[in-house]
């Protein structure tokens, strides 16, 4: 899973050199043997491995800028005047450096209204310090074409960082960092007159990948095409997702990230973290697509006779690009789109093929919502169950539709795994687990269905089986089967299809509700995510099977859900 994140991260810290002198600009400051701030290159402890030191100031282009202000009273008052902090290294101590960064007699930044960068201290008669951090990695800093260029910083607190996006996706932010006199510390976020504050810098960019695999019994899948939007006529081999309008920043666009910072709070949910919004400059375009390199193929898995290259046959072995495509975070994306023709191949070495068209899949908007260092993976499983078309005219869609798993990843403490159905509606799932395992049982498993009410009361749309196989595959269309023409028991709760060893059985499961919100400790970044979703917790490792019946009361979709220990 490593290989999948991407880690960018420093620190800032306000450390205490050893004075006896009384510093402070009012009377009444408490004396502090300790009172000069420095930056140094520590870091809070994290779940992930972060850079410090000499590694952090090397992916920082060896500078960061910070603006930092004090509030006595009513009355806000500037310390950090857009101050250059570069790195000398930690054999280059002095008062003001003691971690390998340093401000004082560095050349001011362009930004900054003072004459010169001077040394700081603590001041203790202050309520609180904040402190805003970016920097621009190897990019320039200028208003050139090919420069990055910043605002001032407001004590709001807001800025900018304007350019094209392939020079803001090297740019590096930070969560706003409070210091109060003996507060109670947040890693991150608040410290104590004193102590060490961590600046923990993340890239500006967001990283996206997408890759395919298919479970279709007695067939591989191979000759993927990929449409670039919905009514496309000349779908291609360059793996694609696209929206329905252009709303993802294209790599050769240029625009302008606004910084902005959450709740002043400490117990808020957002307690000054890092927000980020994205405008397109006049002239210049976004895009409706994202295009990934080729993806990676498999050999055959017995005698198929006319292809080698196929699409990987489990989630562990799915076809993906060799590396993820950089965008920006910070505007409405929406629905992502995947719509492909495909052939299959038989593989009991006849060469039989059957050749698939518009099969589609949507990511819902609620998991395209990007944020900064985070990377997201979209994993589409293709099964016999499909919306494509394998004729002309008036044919019905179907192997009777594939579905497609959509799971995403991200780079936060957790890992976020939805899966996306290709059925009219669409069904996805969503739980907090590993990518390679699906989904975990004790977990809270969420559905939604894609522009439907989900309802158990007073009429129920919805309804949740466990299935259990000998000798047979367990896909949608199989358990369509089994309930549609399987044996009832007694207590018309279970289904059963045999034939000789071959078995499958589908039984009622209990557990399901209906939720309005994902709750926040199911989310890796902590935020509810409201809608209107069915919940269950599965105990036992087994497979899933959720029912949705359309509003003609007649038409069923199902969703199977596999559940690993």
């Amino acid at each position: 899973m490593k290989k999948y994140f991407i880690y960018a991260a420093s620190a800032l810290a306000l450390a205490s050199c050893s004075s006896d002198d009384f510093l402070g600009d009012n009377p009444g400051n408490e004396q502090n043997a300790s009172s000069a701030i420095n930056f140094g290159g520590e870091t809070g402890k994290t779940t992930r491995a972060n850079n410090t030191g000499k590694d952090a100031a090397t992916t920082l282009g060896n500078k960061f800028v910070v603006f930092g202000y004090k509030t006595t009273g009513s009355t806000t008052s500037t310390v950090y005047d857009h101050y250059n902090i570069a790195w000398k290294g930690t054999d280059n101590k002095t008062e003001s450096n003691t971690a390998g960064w340093d401000y004082v007699g560095v050349e001011k930044n362009s930004l900054a209204t003072s004459t010169e960068q001077t040394i700081k201290y603590w001041d203790y008669s202050a309520g609180q310090y904040d402190f805003i951090a970016f920097s621009f990695g190897d990019r320039t800093q200028g208003t050139g074409d090919d420069d990055v260029k910043a605002s001032k910083v407001t004590t709001t607190p807001s800025y900018t960082l304007t350019g094209k996006t392939a020079n803001l996706a090297k740019c590096f932010i930070a969560d706003r960092i409070t210091a109060k006199n003996k507060a109670t510390e947040k890693a991150n976020k608040q410290y104590s007159y004193g102590s060490a504050i961590n600046f923990a810098f993340r890239s500006l960019a967001t990283n996206v990948t997408m890759g395919i695999y298919e479970t279709i019994p007695g067939y591989s899948v191979k000759d993927v095409k990929f449409y670039t939007k919905a009514d496309d006529n000349n779908p291609a081999e360059t793996p694609t997702l696209y929206a329905a309008s252009a709303t993802i920043p294209a790599d050769d666009a240029k625009g302008t990230m606004t910084v902005t910072f959450g709740s002043n709070t400490e117990t808020a949910v957002d307690f000054n973290e890092a927000k980020v919004t994205w405008k397109v400059a006049e002239g210049s375009n976004n895009s409706s697509t994202i295009a990934f390199s080729a993806l990676s193929t498999v050999g055959k898995e017995k005698s198929e006779k006319t292809g080698t290259d196929f699409i990987g046959r489990d989630i562990t072995n799915a076809s993906k690009p060799t590396d993820f495509k950089v965008v920006l975070p910070g505007t409405t994306v929406g629905d992502l789109t995947l719509k492909v023709d495909y052939t299959l191949e038989s593989i009991d070495g006849s060469g039989e093929e059957i050749k698939v068209k518009g099969a589609t899949a949507v990511v819902p908007e609620i998991y395209t919502k990007w944020q900064p260092n985070f990377a997201y993976t979209y994993i589409f499983k293709i099964t016999d169950k499909t919306n494509g078309s394998t004729g002309t005219g008036t044919d019905p869609a179907g192997l009777y539709p594939i579905t497609f798993d959509a799971v995403v990843t991200e780079t936060g403490d957790g890992i976020q795994q939805t899966i996306t159905t290709v059925n009219d509606p669409a069904i996805t799932t969503y739980a907090k687990g590993t990518l390679n395992n699906e989904y975990k049982k004790n977990a809270n498993i969420y559905v939604s269905v894609q522009n439907q009410a989900l309802t158990l009361t007073p009429t129920a749309n919805c309804a949740l089986y466990t299935v259990t196989a000998t000798d047979m595959n367990i896909s949608e269309a199989s358990v369509a089967n089994c309930l549609v023409n399987g044996k009832k028991d007694a207590t018309n709760n279970t289904w059963t299809i045999a034939d000789g060893t071959k078995k499958l059985v589908v039984t009622v499961a209990t557990g399901l509700s209906i939720v309005d919100k994902i709750d926040a400790n199911d989310t890796p970044d902590g935020k509810e995510i409201t809608g209107n979703f069915a919940k269950f917790t599965p105990t036992t490792a087994t497979s899933y099977v959720f029912e949705f019946t359309a509003a003609d009361g007649k038409t069923k979709h199902y969703k199977v859900i596999k559940v690993v220990e």
